[in-house]
């Protein structure tokens, strides 16, 4: 990874983390939130050359989303990044270019970082119904993540083993 695209990428992810944090909860969905950085973490895992560059960006997105939480510092990077080391070790059998897979990853680490998140505060019915939807809402976003992120130009490229 070079300096320019370590660059890009975090400015990526900050303004990904900005962005979730400025969005209002959806009442109407018992006050959850919409979440930008499990799509950019998927990106990253589908995408990243190694499983340690996927835990990189797994980390940068756990510890800015952190940052502008009020949760324990450093939950979320467990969250994100043992997920993503999973999406990364079956990259080489996933075609990351299909809108499903994006979606199943992005549901993936989003359920995985509730889940974290979960155990750590509490668990009970309403968090499980939030961490349900929290994927659910992930699971349409990634897409759409990886898709703008391409669209920007920023594109970490596979090496082929």
């Amino acid at each position: 990874m070079t300096l320019a695209s370590s660059t890009l990428l975090t400015i990526l992810i900050l303004l990904c983390a900005a962005g979730q944090a400025a969005l209002p909860p959806l009442t109407w969905l018992g006050g959850v939130r919409i979440e930008l950085l499990p799509g950019v973490v998927a990106f990253g895992a589908l995408t990243a050359t190694t499983p340690t560059r996927a835990v990189f960006i797994a980390t940068l997105a756990g510890l800015a989303q952190d940052a502008l939480s009020a949760g324990p510092f450093g939950l979320s990077v467990i969250g994100y990044a043992v997920p993503a080391v999973v999406v990364a070790g079956l990259r080489k059998s996933l075609d990351r270019d299909l809108p499903w897979v994006q979606s199943g990853a992005g549901a993936w680490i989003a359920g995985v970082a509730g889940l974290v998140a979960a155990v750590s505060t509490g668990f009970s019915f309403e968090a499980f119904v939030k961490i349900c939807l929290l994927a659910l809402m992930s699971a349409v976003i990634a897409p759409l993540v990886v898709f703008a992120t391409e669209l920007l130009g920023y594109r970490l490229e596979a090496v082929e083993e």
